[in-house]
């Protein structure tokens, strides 16, 4: 079993990184919250969900409105 320390800089996610977690933003955004990722309300706006680890952002735009 691997540990990661907490106190290690997080290195940018790579492109199939952000794309799997837009995919999972998209189809079950549950589970993004299962691993730690939360919504930041007072960013995201009708059509753009922001979403946080704390460490780091990322945008899911989306046409047909805003996140529930």
């Amino acid at each position: 079993m691997r540990f990661a320390d907490p106190s290690a800089p997080t290195p940018p996610p790579d492109a199939k990184t952000e794309e799997a977690l837009a995919r999972l933003a998209a189809l079950s955004p549950h589970l993004l919250e299962d691993i730690g990722f939360t919504r930041d309300r007072h960013r995201s706006t009708a059509g753009r969900t922001v979403w946080t680890d704390g460490v780091r952002d990322f945008v899911v735009i989306d046409a047909s409105g805003p996140a529930p």
